[in-house]
């Protein structure tokens, strides 16, 4: 057994421990002190009176402040603590620490404090009092947001944190990952757990709508939501185990509130523009285009006409009316979108019960014609006081969903934004007379070959109908006053039905040119099971120890249920069901996967003098997708478990004596920590012998699915962090940076195999990589009186590395190109020819004398490709690294201004450093066939000498200068104007109305970017492989909203 709990960097945790107990007296003083203060606004300077005064962890009469502020309190000890609390302001402890005078200050309950409290895995802890690296997100605010999901918000507001849009697409939401890629293969998306419940993130496989990806984090209403915290290293995430190698998003519904009935209303409408169309050709510039190329391919003008009459421009010809036009196709396939938003939220209760009901619809449309997504959602949570000693807690929420989709991928034929790019200007959208005049039917498939765009939006049914049921219960029980128990019960279900039907007119032949009509249907049933069980103990003694310590174990069951069909050629466009297809074209299948995961645990926080702060964790996690031949970790009943421990020790060196009374300071505190988390992210029966069907005319077979591995074990992942946090003039300046070494161990890879193995490779751990990195928060507020300035800027860098691989390298191929994983690199480079620029005189390609592998040479206009290899031939050899998709930098500005009721926000979001593969250009700067093109090409090598970066246009592309290479890969580094908004709050003037504040917000105002594409901001699929590659997606819209939000 190869775990050995103290080595390395635990040794190193454990001394600075030791050295801190063995020169601080750790036993409490039992003189009585006495402890005069006064307490201060933050904001205004004034003296507050009013302000209760107790002690933490004495029985001692609380006092309050007078009016000028002033208090005095007797306490049992020089180590005692002491809360100060009031409505309206953040509530404060302080360690006395032998002080007979102290200023305190309050912050108001809406300012960003070290003191707010936050969500941790298993209770609330103030900022100040974590040992582990972790962000709050303070400013994250959901007002004005035309986003539909809470991740897209995330945005920018969290150090460490990227997060990705997937596209302009309502619904389908971002990809986010922290600190970096921590694995080739499995999942990079943070753990994301919604009121203890672990929640799965990611899409379902397989979709029949190219292009889509569901996002289940779409189901969750933000407005529900009323804390985020990610947990960012070891320390935080341990008691997560093998679920926790990419962090831990915690998030807290709102909770349940006594007192009187409140209800709070926010209701917005807006709408959403196209961004800048991609400028192609139009009807005279593509006339004279084609006639190049088909002469380029040998016709003569004679053959030209004949085939192709309507290029004579002929009035007397039959067709010429639909042939005689100068159609802009992406302004028929774009539309200002509308927006609508409305939710409502209950909260009240008495001493025995408690509750928080909300309601909420959304229609968000998207800027591309007849797609756009609707929810309906509904949550109840509430918390029942059976007795002194027990709680029973219930968190429910429902979603149902519809999406109204487009296919977005890269095919031409069913893309709209891909044919309203090639399509043929020429042409009109519907057919026309002999006089010119449009009749009501759409133009159908043309002479080229290309789908009508058209009918491609209004005439394709695409669509994914979404329910999700998310409910958590649990019951606590105060065993003693040190001693609870908790027992918790978790069900996450979701069901997503997708459907498409393209149509036979207006629509080029589909697959092998054989599918005139095409149905597919997936229906995707999912449900995960939760059961935990949990003990805490909590002791403050002799008024400088606390010390807290939770154990408890998880068991969670997953399954998964896929049903697919797929049937084409009906008999007409009327019939869309699959039962309408030929029935020897048809084709059904499915799987049901199930898994499980066991964890026990134990987490304990220790904290000394409120200057030293120690948390340890230790986790034993089994699961059902490890092999039974693991020699690593422990074994129990014959099952491995993985051994994960971490711990962290932070340091508050501002509470030290022998540092000098700062009055600016306020907080400096010293973090390390150190620690191993995993990943069992890889797919079902890997490890297991198991068999599948197959169809075989009238009967069904079975054959061997794959090669198993029968000792593949989880990724563990070593990760180590330092980290400092500064809280300066009253905590108007707070500063957290961390730096962080993680390595992955034992990596999921696959191993290629011979070919007479009938199998292309199985899974091995046979891989490790390295993420190093640093971040940075800074939240300032500049201006602190009537008049309000909040600043806050964000700062992540990290660089990704390839340690080992059993091959050294690994080429993923993807449509349109290649990436590389190998050892020394970053995971997923682009890897293709590197293109010097255009022969711009035969001279210089004479002098070049390169050839590709047929033999032929390249001549003046054809592109200069790299021979790396020297020996004049351009083939697979040449191809090199070619782009990096990591972002070099993310960073972020964030401005609130605040006047009175008014206030003005603005946040700045900027990526770069990252390279972006730009298919779409690669193919509307081809010029290899007939489809229109970008304008770029009006500069394309036309004669000897002419200095230009577009090559020749060529039929058929003989010389492969449309390979792929450096000449596709762009600079996708982007500043944008994220969110701008402006409120006004209405002073409280009528008794019924708590609150009202009104808004209006602009979303994607405007973007810098030198990326040649519609959106520099994409993601296509998840993990690095699927990063950086733009097939066109729905670009992200500039939105304009307007809304009212009311509290009673």
């Amino acid at each position: 057994m190869k775990f050995i709990i103290l080595r390395g960097k635990y040794y190193f945790l454990a001394v600075i421990l030791i050295l801190f107990l063995l020169n601080h007296n750790v036993s409490g003083q039992n003189d009585s002190v006495t402890v005069k203060g006064r307490v201060y606004s933050a904001q205004t300077g004034m003296p507050l009176g009013d302000i209760g005064i107790s002690a933490v962890n004495a029985q001692v009469e609380p006092v309050s402040t007078n009016p000028e502020g002033e208090f005095e309190i007797v306490l049992p000890g020089k180590n005692e603590q002491i809360q100060v609390s009031y409505p309206g302001y953040i509530g404060k402890t302080v360690f006395i620490g032998g002080r007979e005078n102290i200023e305190i200050w309050l912050l108001g309950e809406n300012d960003v404090s070290i003191s707010n409290a936050t969500s941790m895995i298993f209770r609330e802890m103030p900022l100040k009092d974590i040992p582990a690296s972790v962000d709050a997100g303070s400013l994250i605010e959901f007002k004005g947001s035309s986003n539909t999901s809470f991740c897209q918000d995330l945005q920018g507001m969290i150090s460490g944190l990227n997060v990705i849009n997937r596209s302009g697409m309502p619904g389908e939401g971002a990809y986010m990952y922290a600190r970096g890629f921590s694995s080739l293969y499995s999942s990079s998306i943070p753990l994301v757990v919604i009121d203890g419940m672990l929640i799965r993130p990611e899409g379902f496989n397989n979709p029949v709508i190219n292009g889509f990806h569901h996002n289940p984090l779409v189901d969750i209403d933000k407005r529900d939501i009323s804390d985020m915290t990610l947990l960012k290293d070891a320390a935080g995430c341990g008691p997560y185990g093998i679920k926790a190698a990419n962090g831990v998003l915690i998030i807290t519904t709102t909770p349940p509130r006594g007192g009187k009935t409140t209800l709070d209303v926010s209701v917005s409408g807006g709408i959403s523009s196209a961004p800048s169309r991609i400028p192609v050709m139009d009807a005279g510039h593509y006339s004279s285009f084609i006639m190049e190329q088909l002469y380029d391919a040998g016709m003569t003008s004679q053959q030209i006409f004949q085939e192709y009459p309507f290029l004579e421009f002929n009035p007397e010809y039959l067709y010429y009316p639909r042939y005689n036009n100068n159609t802009n196709w992406q302004d028929e396939i774009f539309r200002t979108g509308n927006l609508y938003d409305a939710h409502l939220i209950v909260r009240g209760g008495d001493e025995r019960a408690l509750y928080s009901m909300s309601g909420g619809y959304l229609m968000n449309e998207a800027i591309l014609k007849n797609s756009s997504y609707n929810r309906f959602n509904f949550r109840f949570n509430s918390i029942v006081q059976v007795s002194t000693k027990i709680d029973i807690g219930f968190n429910l929420g429902y979603t149902s969903g519809r999406f109204n989709l487009m296919e977005t991928g890269a095919s031409p034929q069913t893309s709209p934004v891909f044919a309203s790019l090639i399509k043929s200007p020429l042409l009109t959208v519907y057919q026309r007379d002999q006089e010119g005049l449009s009749l009501p039917v759409y133009d159908d498939v043309a002479d080229f070959g290309f789908s009508n765009p058209a009918v491609i939006v209004n005439k394709t049914e695409a669509s994914d109908a979404t329910s999700k049921f998310l409910g958590v219960s649990y019951l606590k029980l105060k065993i003693t006053d040190k001693l609870s128990t908790r027992l918790q019960f978790g069900l996450d279900r979701l069901k997503s039905n997708e459907r498409i039907f393209l149509p036979s007119w207006g629509i080029a032949m589909q697959g092998d040119g054989s599918a005139e009509r095409s149905m597919k249907v997936k229906v995707d049933q999912y449900y995960s099971i939760l059961s935990e069980a949990q003990i805490s103990y909590r002791n403050r003694f002799k008024y400088i120890h606390d010390l807290t310590v939770d154990a408890g174990a998880r068991y969670m069951f997953n399954r998964l249920a896929q049903d697919f069909g797929a049937s084409q050629n009906s008999a007409t466009d009327e019939f869309k069901d699959l039962n309408s297809g030929k029935a020897d074209e048809k084709s059904v299948g499915g799987f049901e996967e199930k898994w499980s995961w066991l964890n026990y645990y134990v987490s304990g926080n220790y904290t000394l003098k409120d200057r030293y702060l120690l948390s340890a964790n230790l986790s034993l996690d089994a699961s059902s997708k490890f092999g039974r031949e693991v020699e690593d970790g422990i074994s129990m009943a014959g099952y491995p478990f993985a051994v994960l421990p971490s711990a962290g020790f932070a340091w508050r060196i501002s509470s030290e004596s022998f540092v000098p009374d700062i009055r600016f300071l306020d907080e400096l505190k010293l973090r390390v920590s150190y620690g191993l988390t995993g990943s069992d992210d890889f797919i079902n029966y890997y490890t297991r012998l198991y068999y599948s069907t197959i169809p075989y005319y009238s009967i069904t077979g079975f054959y061997l699915k794959g090669l198993f591995n029968p000792g593949l074990k989880w990724e563990v992942v070593k990760q180590g962090n330092i980290g400092l946090d500064l809280a300066l003039f009253r905590e108007r300046l707070i500063v957290n940076a961390d730096w962080y070494k993680s390595v992955t161990e034992d990596m999921i890879t696959y191993v290629s195999l011979p070919v007479y193995y009938g199998y292309g490779s199985y899974a091995s751990n046979g891989g490790s990589c390295q993420n190093t990195g640093f971040e940075f928060n800074i939240y300032g507020k500049p201006i602190n009186r009537t008049l309000k300035w909040e600043i806050n800027t964000t700062f992540s860098k990290y660089k990704n590395k390839v340690l080992t691989l059993e091959n050294d390298e690994i080429i993923s191929t993807f449509r349109g190109g290649e990436k590389i994983t190998r050892v020394g690199e970053p995971m997923g480079l682009f890897y293709g020819y590197l293109a010097e620029g255009v022969f711009v005189s035969r001279q210089q390609a004479d002098e070049a004398n390169l050839f590709d592998k047929s033999g032929r040479r390249f001549n003046a206009g054809d592109i200069h490709f790299t021979d790396l290899d020297g020996n004049g031939i351009i083939n697979e050899k040449d191809k090199t690294i070619i782009g990096n998709p990591h972002p070099e930098v993310i960073t972020s500005l964030y401005n609130k201004f605040s006047y009175k009721g008014w206030a003005l926000d603005l946040f700045i979001y900027y990526v770069r450093g990252v390279d972006v593969f730009n298919y779409i250009r690669s193919q509307t700067e081809a010029m290899t066939g007939v489809e229109n093109q970008s304008t770029a090409i009006y500069n394309r090598w036309n004669m000897d000498g002419q200095e230009t970066d577009i090559p020749r246009a060529s039929y058929g592309d003989p010389m492969g200068n449309n390979r792929f290479s450096s000449r596709w890969i762009e600079d996708g580094s982007y500043i944008r104007l994220k969110k701008v908004t402006i409120s006004y709050t209405f002073p409280r003037k009528l008794a019924f109305i708590t609150n009202l504040n009104i808004y209006i917000s602009g979303t994607n105002l405007l973007t810098w970017t030198r990326y040649l594409g519609y959106d520099p901001e994409f993601s296509y699929a998840d993990g690095i492989l699927g990063q950086g590659i733009d097939y066109g997606k729905i670009p992200q819209p500039r939105t304009m909203t307007i809304g009212l939000k009311v509290g009673l």
